[in-house]
């Protein structure tokens, strides 16, 4: 009131051409000042919650313990409180504005993250996955299936992943919390994942899955649809969401990674969100600062902590986009939950186009589950279960059975059970190493199943040998070393498809 007295005075001694500048001025200024306060408020509700130690679920049970209860009139028809509502859209458009400042920082201004979601995809799982999370009030779950950049190669501490900012940052945002399950084992492709995925990560528990294949998926690409088909069509229906990185020396030689091969074509055919990681740091502007976002430690190879936080920053920012819908919706007691096409379209490669069904037993390991694993002999002579002595750096380990000695042997038990009419491969994974030799393996001590094993080649890959034709029943496989060089044997797998004629 006194500032405007002070006006009216001042105005009374003006001509009326300066009187209307005066009062243009004062409302132009008055209305940067609303904005001013607005994100103030932001800014102190995203400081507030982020220092709770608990989230907001925790505030809300504190103020009810303590006598501050919610009157039924400030709840909305789905249960939820309008208050914690607006509470959470004011946070999260604030961290929206945040991380933009962030990627900025890094040189990664609009038009450049733009170019990097080569494919945004559809939202309307995701949407519907966060309000099943937060109508139950649960853990919001992301899974996480890759290779050695998700696995946190080089970044001493997998608190520094990707996954694990991403969820870090989320959990402060969401009412309740974020549940990470890195299921990332190093040098695996999508074909070990069709093999072994539900052995690493509890699929049908997941809400979100993170694909990160554009490094190793150098092989056949229907097996990244197979797979990709695979989780789209689990009873969960979770968001499904690439995340494609590149090596740095790729782009210093001009190399591609599998993402323009296979992963766009299929993130657009199926309608996935895809961010692309290798058209952030080619960018020009982007290119000089490749010790930000490379690892210095790996002559500049895998990401460092820095290109960590860009993706998990564009995951940030994916996902508040879409929370901040839900929650006006539910402010608004307008949500409604919406179905999910259980129909595909039809795959980009014929060779995906089938029902298949696969069981896998694997001495690797993501860090959360036992290092033993589950791939044990009935029958060993000179085989060790070489498990890495560190592995607290990193979310996976890579153990396996190993023996550097000719003429050693175990076998392992392989049950194929299938009411259906199949026909089957047994795969035994090896992992390749530059000094590896030679074996061999048949099945139920039969001579003419009797087929060789590699694994010689760099980096501890997996490679895979078939039998091929197997039918269900009751097996064993037995493996022979056949030189004094080191062999590695990380996973067995059943592979059965269809008979398309007789069985």
């Amino acid at each position: 009131m006194l500032i405007f007295n002070i006006m009216a005075m001042v105005v009374r001694n003006m001509r009326p051409r300066c009187v209307f500048l005066c009062v243009t001025i004062t409302f132009i200024t008055l209305f940067i000042i609303e904005d001013i306060i607005e994100i103030i408020k932001a800014k102190r509700v995203h400081d507030a919650t982020s220092t709770s130690g608990g989230g907001l679920s925790q505030q809300i049970d504190s103020q009810t313990r303590t006598g501050n209860k919610t009157t039924a009139s400030s709840r909305t028809r789905l249960g939820y409180d309008t208050d914690e509502l607006i509470t959470m859209i004011a946070r999260l458009s604030y961290v929206l504005e945040s991380t933009s400042v962030k990627l900025n920082n890094f040189g990664i201004d609009r038009n450049i993250l733009d170019t990097a979601l080569v494919n945004a995809g559809s939202r309307t799982r995701l949407e519907r996955v966060v309000a099943n999370a937060m109508l139950q009030r649960r853990p919001f779950k992301v899974g996480v299936l890759g290779a050695s950049a998700s696995a946190g190669a080089c970044i001493d501490g997998i608190q520094f992943t990707y996954a694990s900012r991403f969820g870090a940052i989320l959990s402060k945002l969401l009412i309740g919390s974020v549940e990470i399950y890195n299921g990332a084992i190093g040098g695996c492709d999508a074909q070990y994942y069709c093999y072994c995925a539900p052995t690493h990560l509890e699929l049908e528990r997941m809400d979100m899955i993170l694909m990160e294949f554009a490094i190793n998926d150098q092989g056949a690409p229907f097996w990244q649809e197979r797979l990709l088909r695979k989780l789209l069509l689990l009873p969960n229906r979770p968001q499904i969401v690439y995340v494609n990185f590149i090596l740095g020396l790729w782009i210093i030689d001009g190399q591609g990674n599998a993402e323009n091969r296979e992963i766009t074509p299929l993130s657009q055919h199926y309608d996935i969100p895809s961010f692309s990681f290798s058209k952030v740091a080619s960018h020009e502007k982007v290119k000089k600062k490749k010790e930000l976002l490379f690892c210095p430690s790996d002559d500049f190879n895998h990401p460092g902590i820095q290109g960590h936080e860009v993706m998990a920053l564009y995951l940030v920012q994916m996902t508040a986009n879409s929370i901040i819908n839900i929650a006006k919706q539910l402010k608004d007691g307008a949500f409604k939950f919406g179905g999910v096409d259980e129909t595909l379209p039809e795959p980009l490669w014929s060779e995906a186009n089938l029902a298949w069904e696969a069981n896998c037993w694997s001495s690797q390991r993501p860090l959360s589950q036992p290092p033993e694993g589950d791939l044990t002999p009935i029958f060993n002579d000179g085989w060790n279960l070489q498990v890495p002595k560190d592995t607290s750096a990193r979310n996976d380990i890579k153990a396996s059975w190993t023996t550097r000695r000719a003429g050693n042997t175990m076998t392992f038990t392989v049950p194929i059970i299938s009411e259906q009419r199949v026909i089957c491969n047994v795969t035994l994974v090896t992992l390749t190493c530059p000094t590896c030799g030679k074996a061999e393996m048949y099945l139920d001590n039969d001579s003419t199943t009797l087929t060789s094993v590699r694994s010689n080649g760099l980096y501890r890959l997996p490679f895979y040998n078939h039998i091929a034709n197997v039918k269900p029943g009751n097996h064993t496989l037995t493996v022979r070393s056949i030189h004094d060089e080191p062999i590695l044997v990380a996973g067995l797998v059943t592979f059965c498809e269809p008979c398309k004629y007789s069985c």
